[in-house]
Protein backbone atom coordinates (compact mmCIF):
# COMPACT_ATOMS: atom_id res chain seq x y z
CA UNK A 1 0.00 0.00 0.00
CA UNK A 2 1.21 3.26 -0.49
CA UNK A 3 1.72 6.27 1.39
CA UNK A 4 -1.25 8.22 -0.48
CA UNK A 5 -3.39 5.13 -0.23
CA UNK A 6 -2.21 5.16 3.83
CA UNK A 7 -3.15 8.60 4.19
CA UNK A 8 -6.60 8.44 2.32
CA UNK A 9 -8.32 5.05 2.97
CA UNK A 10 -9.73 3.75 -0.64
CA UNK A 11 -12.94 2.64 1.14
CA UNK A 12 -13.30 6.11 2.63
CA UNK A 13 -12.83 7.70 -0.56
CA UNK A 14 -15.84 5.49 -2.35
CA UNK A 15 -18.05 6.20 0.16
CA UNK A 16 -17.84 9.70 0.04
CA UNK A 17 -17.51 9.44 -3.99
CA UNK A 18 -21.01 7.71 -3.48
CA UNK A 19 -22.01 10.16 -1.12
CA UNK A 20 -20.92 13.26 -3.54
CA UNK A 21 -22.59 11.03 -6.63
CA UNK A 22 -25.93 11.51 -4.20
CA UNK A 23 -26.31 14.70 -3.25
CA UNK A 24 -24.95 16.04 -7.04
CA UNK A 25 -22.28 18.58 -6.71
CA UNK A 26 -24.96 21.60 -6.00
CA UNK A 27 -24.87 20.24 -2.88
CA UNK A 28 -21.12 20.31 -2.01
CA UNK A 29 -20.46 22.43 0.32
CA UNK A 30 -23.19 20.88 2.68
CA UNK A 31 -21.63 17.48 2.54
CA UNK A 32 -19.27 15.87 5.14
CA UNK A 33 -16.27 14.42 3.04
CA UNK A 34 -13.16 14.96 4.77
CA UNK A 35 -11.24 12.17 2.71
CA UNK A 36 -11.95 14.20 -0.36
CA UNK A 37 -11.00 16.97 0.37
CA UNK A 38 -7.68 16.73 2.04
CA UNK A 39 -6.67 14.47 -1.09
CA UNK A 40 -7.88 17.19 -3.75
CA UNK A 41 -6.14 19.56 -1.65
CA UNK A 42 -2.61 17.60 -2.06
CA UNK A 43 -3.58 17.46 -5.83
CA UNK A 44 -4.02 21.33 -6.45
CA UNK A 45 -1.98 23.19 -4.03
CA UNK A 46 -3.04 26.40 -4.87
CA UNK A 47 -4.20 27.77 -1.53
CA UNK A 48 -6.39 30.73 -3.18
CA UNK A 49 -9.17 27.92 -4.62
CA UNK A 50 -11.60 27.36 -2.15
CA UNK A 51 -11.35 23.85 -1.18
CA UNK A 52 -14.49 22.69 -2.41
CA UNK A 53 -13.81 23.90 -5.93
CA UNK A 54 -10.29 21.67 -5.42
CA UNK A 55 -12.69 18.86 -4.67
CA UNK A 56 -14.75 19.08 -8.22
CA UNK A 57 -11.34 19.78 -10.40
CA UNK A 58 -9.86 16.73 -8.94
CA UNK A 59 -13.38 14.96 -9.78
CA UNK A 60 -12.72 16.09 -13.44
CA UNK A 61 -9.71 15.51 -13.94
CA UNK A 62 -10.32 11.78 -12.68
CA UNK A 63 -12.95 11.02 -14.55
CA UNK A 64 -10.90 12.41 -17.80
CA UNK A 65 -8.39 9.85 -16.73
CA UNK A 66 -11.11 7.63 -17.49
CA UNK A 67 -9.94 7.64 -21.10
CA UNK A 68 -13.04 9.48 -22.68
CA UNK A 69 -15.67 7.33 -25.02
CA UNK A 70 -19.03 6.53 -23.22
CA UNK A 71 -17.45 5.14 -20.39
CA UNK A 72 -16.10 8.65 -19.72
CA UNK A 73 -18.71 10.86 -20.39
CA UNK A 74 -21.31 8.06 -18.78
CA UNK A 75 -18.89 9.23 -15.48
CA UNK A 76 -19.07 12.74 -16.47
CA UNK A 77 -23.14 12.52 -16.68
CA UNK A 78 -23.26 10.70 -13.58
CA UNK A 79 -21.94 13.11 -10.93
CA UNK A 80 -23.05 16.26 -13.38
CA UNK A 81 -19.84 16.93 -15.03
CA UNK A 82 -21.44 17.46 -18.41
CA UNK A 83 -23.41 20.96 -19.01
CA UNK A 84 -27.03 21.20 -17.92
CA UNK A 85 -26.72 18.10 -15.86
CA UNK A 86 -25.08 19.89 -13.11
CA UNK A 87 -28.50 20.70 -10.98
CA UNK A 88 -30.15 17.03 -12.27
CA UNK A 89 -31.29 14.93 -9.56
CA UNK A 90 -29.64 11.81 -8.77
CA UNK A 91 -32.15 9.72 -10.18
CA UNK A 92 -31.96 11.69 -13.43
CA UNK A 93 -28.09 11.70 -13.78
CA UNK A 94 -28.11 7.77 -12.90
CA UNK A 95 -30.59 7.99 -16.20
CA UNK A 96 -28.56 9.45 -18.82
CA UNK A 97 -25.30 8.02 -17.43
CA UNK A 98 -26.84 4.40 -18.18
CA UNK A 99 -28.19 5.65 -22.10
CA UNK A 100 -24.59 6.88 -22.93
CA UNK A 101 -23.29 2.76 -22.48
CA UNK A 102 -26.57 1.66 -23.32
CA UNK A 103 -28.01 0.25 -20.33
CA UNK A 104 -31.29 0.85 -18.04
CA UNK A 105 -30.33 2.48 -15.08
CA UNK A 106 -30.90 -0.74 -12.63
CA UNK A 107 -28.74 -2.85 -14.54
CA UNK A 108 -26.48 0.35 -14.74
CA UNK A 109 -26.75 0.83 -10.98
CA UNK A 110 -26.20 -2.73 -9.99
CA UNK A 111 -23.47 -3.20 -12.06
CA UNK A 112 -21.52 -0.76 -13.85
CA UNK A 113 -22.41 2.48 -11.46
CA UNK A 114 -20.07 0.71 -8.42
CA UNK A 115 -16.74 -0.18 -10.54
CA UNK A 116 -17.13 2.97 -12.16
CA UNK A 117 -16.97 4.56 -8.60
CA UNK A 118 -13.85 2.31 -7.38
CA UNK A 119 -12.24 3.65 -11.12
CA UNK A 120 -12.23 7.58 -9.82
CA UNK A 121 -11.66 6.43 -6.62
CA UNK A 122 -8.18 5.06 -8.16
CA UNK A 123 -8.06 7.96 -10.25
CA UNK A 124 -8.11 9.98 -7.24
CA UNK A 125 -5.11 8.24 -5.93
CA UNK A 126 -2.96 8.46 -8.06
CA UNK A 127 -3.10 12.25 -8.80
CA UNK A 128 -2.07 12.90 -5.42
CA UNK A 129 0.70 10.18 -5.85
CA UNK A 130 1.77 11.83 -9.28
CA UNK A 131 2.21 15.22 -7.87
CA UNK A 132 4.40 14.00 -4.81
CA UNK A 133 6.10 12.71 -7.09
CA UNK A 134 6.38 16.37 -8.58
CA UNK A 135 6.82 17.68 -5.53
CA UNK A 136 9.96 15.18 -4.73
CA UNK A 137 11.55 16.18 -8.13
CA UNK A 138 11.27 19.83 -7.05
CA UNK A 139 13.01 19.03 -3.91
CA UNK A 140 15.72 17.58 -5.78
CA UNK A 141 16.00 20.00 -8.50
CA UNK A 142 16.92 22.57 -5.71
CA UNK A 143 19.00 20.13 -3.96
CA UNK A 144 16.74 20.15 -0.70
CA UNK A 145 16.37 16.72 1.35
CA UNK A 146 13.64 14.18 -0.79
CA UNK A 147 12.10 11.17 -0.02
CA UNK A 148 15.06 8.35 -1.33
CA UNK A 149 12.57 6.08 -2.24
CA UNK A 150 10.65 8.22 -4.90
CA UNK A 151 14.12 9.11 -5.93
CA UNK A 152 14.52 5.62 -6.68
CA UNK A 153 11.41 5.78 -8.86
CA UNK A 154 12.00 8.74 -10.50
CA UNK A 155 15.26 6.79 -11.69
CA UNK A 156 12.78 3.80 -12.75
CA UNK A 157 10.72 5.86 -14.73
CA UNK A 158 14.07 7.47 -16.66
CA UNK A 159 14.52 3.99 -17.81
CA UNK A 160 11.45 3.86 -19.20
CA UNK A 161 11.74 7.56 -21.35
CA UNK A 162 15.59 6.41 -22.03
CA UNK A 163 13.89 3.29 -23.97
CA UNK A 164 12.06 5.36 -26.01
CA UNK A 165 14.67 7.78 -26.71
CA UNK A 166 17.65 4.75 -27.47
CA UNK A 167 14.68 4.55 -30.82
CA UNK A 168 14.03 8.49 -31.59
CA UNK A 169 17.75 9.12 -31.47
CA UNK A 170 18.45 6.60 -34.08
CA UNK A 171 15.47 7.12 -36.30
CA UNK A 172 16.40 10.21 -36.73
CA UNK A 173 20.00 9.40 -36.69
CA UNK A 174 19.50 7.28 -39.85
CA UNK A 175 16.86 9.35 -41.49
CA UNK A 176 19.34 12.27 -41.15
CA UNK A 177 22.42 9.69 -42.57
CA UNK A 178 19.67 8.78 -45.73
CA UNK A 179 19.74 12.23 -46.75
CA UNK A 180 23.15 13.24 -45.87
CA UNK A 181 24.52 10.40 -48.11
CA UNK A 182 23.07 11.23 -50.96
CA UNK A 183 24.88 15.12 -50.75
CA UNK A 184 27.98 13.84 -50.58
CA UNK A 185 29.18 14.72 -54.05
CA UNK A 186 31.95 12.71 -54.37
CA UNK A 187 29.81 9.81 -54.01
CA UNK A 188 32.34 7.65 -51.90
CA UNK A 189 30.35 4.45 -52.09
CA UNK A 190 29.90 3.74 -55.90
CA UNK A 191 31.61 0.65 -56.62
CA UNK A 192 31.80 -0.99 -60.02
CA UNK A 193 30.63 -4.82 -60.66
CA UNK A 194 33.57 -5.48 -62.01
CA UNK A 195 35.96 -4.67 -58.95
CA UNK A 196 35.20 -7.97 -57.18
CA UNK A 197 34.00 -10.66 -60.21
CA UNK A 198 31.33 -10.96 -62.37
CA UNK A 199 28.60 -12.27 -59.78
CA UNK A 200 29.01 -9.34 -58.01
CA UNK A 201 26.16 -6.49 -58.71
CA UNK A 202 28.33 -3.97 -57.31
CA UNK A 203 27.33 -1.00 -55.32
CA UNK A 204 26.28 2.63 -55.79
CA UNK A 205 25.62 5.94 -53.28
CA UNK A 206 21.92 5.10 -53.51
CA UNK A 207 22.43 1.96 -52.43
CA UNK A 208 23.82 3.15 -49.03
CA UNK A 209 20.98 5.72 -48.91
CA UNK A 210 18.60 2.77 -49.06
CA UNK A 211 20.18 0.30 -46.35
CA UNK A 212 20.13 3.82 -44.10
CA UNK A 213 16.42 4.49 -44.66
CA UNK A 214 15.75 0.96 -44.10
CA UNK A 215 17.54 0.78 -40.85
CA UNK A 216 15.13 4.04 -40.25
CA UNK A 217 12.29 1.98 -40.26
CA UNK A 218 13.21 -0.78 -37.77
CA UNK A 219 14.07 2.08 -35.74
CA UNK A 220 10.78 3.52 -35.99
CA UNK A 221 9.17 0.29 -35.60
CA UNK A 222 11.25 -0.04 -32.14
CA UNK A 223 10.01 3.38 -31.17
CA UNK A 224 6.35 2.38 -31.78
CA UNK A 225 7.15 -0.93 -29.89
CA UNK A 226 8.90 1.21 -27.09
CA UNK A 227 5.92 3.60 -26.63
CA UNK A 228 3.65 0.45 -26.49
CA UNK A 229 5.37 -0.67 -23.83
CA UNK A 230 5.69 2.56 -21.83
CA UNK A 231 1.56 2.70 -22.23
CA UNK A 232 1.22 -0.74 -20.58
CA UNK A 233 3.57 0.37 -17.71
CA UNK A 234 2.89 3.70 -17.26
CA UNK A 235 -0.23 4.52 -18.42
CA UNK A 236 1.58 6.96 -20.85
CA UNK A 237 1.60 9.17 -18.36
CA UNK A 238 5.19 11.36 -18.78
CA UNK A 239 5.76 12.37 -15.67
CA UNK A 240 7.99 15.64 -14.55
CA UNK A 241 7.88 18.76 -12.37
CA UNK A 242 6.66 21.08 -15.54
CA UNK A 243 3.18 19.94 -17.19
CA UNK A 244 4.86 22.11 -19.48
CA UNK A 245 7.82 19.57 -20.10
CA UNK A 246 4.88 16.65 -19.99
CA UNK A 247 3.22 18.58 -22.48
CA UNK A 248 6.36 18.51 -25.00
CA UNK A 249 7.40 15.51 -24.27
CA UNK A 250 4.10 13.83 -25.37
CA UNK A 251 3.51 16.69 -28.27
CA UNK A 252 6.91 15.46 -29.42
CA UNK A 253 5.97 11.69 -29.64
CA UNK A 254 2.89 12.42 -31.02
CA UNK A 255 4.80 14.30 -33.95
CA UNK A 256 7.46 11.69 -34.50
CA UNK A 257 4.62 9.50 -35.92
CA UNK A 258 2.36 11.85 -37.51
CA UNK A 259 4.92 13.52 -39.75
CA UNK A 260 5.18 9.91 -41.36
CA UNK A 261 2.42 10.34 -43.79
CA UNK A 262 2.34 6.96 -45.71
CA UNK A 263 1.62 4.98 -42.29
CA UNK A 264 -1.83 5.04 -40.40
CA UNK A 265 -2.61 2.75 -37.42
CA UNK A 266 -2.64 -0.19 -38.92
CA UNK A 267 0.78 0.13 -40.05
CA UNK A 268 2.16 0.86 -36.77
CA UNK A 269 0.34 -2.27 -35.63
CA UNK A 270 1.98 -4.22 -38.45
CA UNK A 271 5.27 -2.84 -37.62
CA UNK A 272 5.28 -3.20 -33.69
CA UNK A 273 3.65 -6.77 -34.46
CA UNK A 274 7.11 -7.49 -37.05
CA UNK A 275 9.12 -6.12 -33.70
CA UNK A 276 7.15 -8.76 -31.09
CA UNK A 277 7.76 -11.39 -33.41
CA UNK A 278 11.13 -10.86 -34.25
CA UNK A 279 13.74 -13.08 -32.03
CA UNK A 280 15.22 -10.42 -29.63
CA UNK A 281 13.68 -7.01 -31.56
CA UNK A 282 16.63 -7.85 -33.60
CA UNK A 283 17.23 -5.52 -37.34
CA UNK A 284 17.93 -8.07 -39.45
CA UNK A 285 15.22 -10.50 -38.46
CA UNK A 286 12.68 -7.14 -38.83
CA UNK A 287 13.65 -6.45 -41.99
CA UNK A 288 14.03 -10.44 -43.07
CA UNK A 289 10.36 -11.09 -41.73
CA UNK A 290 9.18 -7.90 -43.45
CA UNK A 291 10.74 -8.88 -46.96
CA UNK A 292 8.96 -12.29 -46.88
CA UNK A 293 5.80 -10.54 -47.27
CA UNK A 294 3.66 -8.95 -49.76
CA UNK A 295 2.26 -5.91 -47.43
CA UNK A 296 5.71 -6.02 -45.26
CA UNK A 297 7.76 -5.39 -48.75
CA UNK A 298 4.72 -2.79 -49.95
CA UNK A 299 5.65 -1.03 -46.62
CA UNK A 300 9.18 -0.99 -46.59
CA UNK A 301 8.69 0.60 -50.32
CA UNK A 302 6.24 3.35 -48.89
CA UNK A 303 9.23 4.27 -46.21
CA UNK A 304 11.89 4.34 -48.64
CA UNK A 305 9.54 6.43 -51.15
CA UNK A 306 8.90 8.81 -47.86
CA UNK A 307 12.68 9.33 -47.46
CA UNK A 308 13.38 10.03 -51.20
CA UNK A 309 10.96 12.43 -51.19
CA UNK A 310 13.42 14.87 -49.01
CA UNK A 311 15.17 17.29 -51.44
CA UNK A 312 16.93 19.28 -48.49
CA UNK A 313 20.39 20.31 -48.70
CA UNK A 314 23.11 21.17 -45.81
CA UNK A 315 26.69 21.17 -45.61
CA UNK A 316 27.40 17.04 -44.60
CA UNK A 317 29.34 16.73 -41.23
CA UNK A 318 28.10 20.43 -40.01
CA UNK A 319 25.59 19.29 -37.10
CA UNK A 320 26.77 21.19 -34.81
CA UNK A 321 26.26 20.76 -30.97
CA UNK A 322 22.22 19.53 -32.59
CA UNK A 323 21.48 16.22 -32.31
CA UNK A 324 20.61 16.45 -35.66
CA UNK A 325 20.19 18.53 -38.92
CA UNK A 326 16.77 20.96 -39.06
CA UNK A 327 15.53 23.99 -40.63
CA UNK A 328 16.20 25.92 -37.28
CA UNK A 329 19.82 26.10 -38.02
CA UNK A 330 20.19 25.40 -41.64
CA UNK A 331 18.73 27.33 -44.07
CA UNK A 332 19.03 25.10 -47.23
CA UNK A 333 16.24 22.36 -44.86
CA UNK A 334 12.73 23.24 -45.84
CA UNK A 335 10.10 24.08 -42.97
CA UNK A 336 7.88 21.96 -44.87
CA UNK A 337 9.60 18.38 -45.25
CA UNK A 338 7.56 16.23 -43.95
CA UNK A 339 11.10 13.80 -43.02
CA UNK A 340 12.72 16.80 -41.40
CA UNK A 341 9.85 17.79 -39.08
CA UNK A 342 10.42 14.48 -37.72
CA UNK A 343 13.80 14.28 -36.96
CA UNK A 344 12.80 17.72 -34.89
CA UNK A 345 10.62 15.72 -33.40
CA UNK A 346 13.05 13.57 -32.75
CA UNK A 347 15.30 16.28 -31.85
CA UNK A 348 13.32 17.72 -29.02
CA UNK A 349 12.57 14.91 -27.23
CA UNK A 350 16.50 13.82 -27.26
CA UNK A 351 17.26 17.25 -26.00
CA UNK A 352 14.16 17.60 -23.27
CA UNK A 353 15.06 14.06 -21.27
CA UNK A 354 18.71 14.46 -21.51
CA UNK A 355 18.03 18.09 -19.76
CA UNK A 356 15.73 16.72 -17.75
CA UNK A 357 17.45 13.84 -16.44
CA UNK A 358 20.45 16.02 -15.44
CA UNK A 359 18.39 17.31 -12.82
CA UNK A 360 18.01 13.94 -11.27
CA UNK A 361 21.50 12.88 -11.81
CA UNK A 362 22.52 16.04 -9.83
CA UNK A 363 20.84 15.32 -7.14
CA UNK A 364 22.52 12.14 -6.87
CA UNK A 365 25.76 13.33 -7.51
CA UNK A 366 26.25 11.00 -10.77
CA UNK A 367 27.70 14.01 -12.31
CA UNK A 368 29.91 16.53 -11.44
CA UNK A 369 28.55 18.88 -13.96
CA UNK A 370 26.29 18.94 -16.76
CA UNK A 371 27.79 17.14 -19.48
CA UNK A 372 27.64 18.97 -23.03
CA UNK A 373 27.68 17.62 -26.14
CA UNK A 374 30.14 19.49 -28.77
CA UNK A 375 29.59 16.61 -31.62
CA UNK A 376 27.42 15.35 -33.27
CA UNK A 377 27.31 12.02 -35.25
CA UNK A 378 27.67 13.78 -38.66
CA UNK A 379 30.79 15.85 -37.61
CA UNK A 380 32.30 12.85 -36.19
CA UNK A 381 31.45 11.21 -39.39
CA UNK A 382 33.11 14.74 -41.23
CA UNK A 383 36.49 13.74 -39.34
CA UNK A 384 36.47 10.18 -40.45
CA UNK A 385 36.20 11.08 -43.67
CA UNK A 386 40.02 12.27 -45.42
Amino acid sequence: MSEVERSHPREELIRELKLLRERGLTQLSGIEIPELLRLANSINLDSAVDERAKVESALRRSVENLGGGPYGESAALLFGLVQGMRASSSRIRREHAAAAIDKVADTFRKRYEPTLIQEIADNFIALAANQVARDTWREMEQRHPADSRLAVQWVERFESYYRIWTSVYALGADLTASRSTMLESDRPYDRAPETTGPDDPGYTQEDQAVGYAASALYWYARFQWEVQQFIIRHGGLWLFASIDAEILARDAIYRIGWHVTPFNERDASLLREGIGQSPGHEMHAFLEKLATTTVGSETLEEWCQWVGACQCRWSPGDGGIAYFPTSKLHPGIEEACQMHQSIAACDLYCSLIDNEWIKVADWYHLTSSPPSRTQSGETLYGALRP
